[in-house]
């Protein structure tokens, strides 16, 4: 399944994470390290090319009456909150509430959500750190059995030591 990047490029594959917070609405950060090898050919360095994300919020109901929101984002240097800062590639929220006889005004579409970062030839976002940044959080959940599930489509491909330089010097 050849995407114009050559012989060296690997196929499809997916990195699943499950979260939980550790305290009541509390802001959560988390290093998710990314399958790079750093061996092989040195002038052909391997790099991390994200294709799609699926994300699945399973957010605690609050009280009835009460306004809740989950924020989250991926960025590649570990930032906390920096929506304007371009080195965070993903950002997302779920906000709903529960209405007085208990019903949830949101509904589970709200909660799954999904980005493609494919462009129209299929390339994908190039990614030249080991790492990427989760950031979340949650206000008026009340809990801490909030979940957050991500599933990371990636590809792993070779490209030029100078393309590599640039990338990485970019995304720190």
């Amino acid at each position: 399944m050849s995407r114009g990047r050559g012989p060296d490029q690997y196929h499809q594959q997916l990195v699943i994470e499950n979260e939980v917070q550790t305290e009541v609405d509390s802001e959560e950060r988390l290093t998710i390290p990314l399958p790079i090898p750093r061996f092989g050919t040195p002038s052909r360095p391997y790099v991390f090319e994200l294709t799609k994300i699926h994300w699945l919020w399973d957010l605690s109901e609050p009280a009835s009456g009460v306004e809740y929101l989950g924020y989250a984002q991926l960025s590649t240097v570990n930032l906390g909150f920096a929506f304007a800062d371009p080195r965070t590639f993903w950002i997302t929220e779920q906000q709903g509430s529960i209405a007085a006889a208990g019903n949830e005004d949101t509904n589970l579409e709200d909660q799954f959500k999904q980005a493609d970062f494919t462009d129209g030839g299929g390339k994908g976002l190039l990614i030249g750190s080991d790492n990427i940044y989760l950031y979340f959080n949650t206000n008026n959940t009340n809990s801490i059995t909030n979940k957050i599930f991500i599933r990371l489509f990636y590809r792993l491909i070779r490209v030029s030591s100078a393309e590599y330089i640039g990338i990485v010097q970019s995304q720190q």
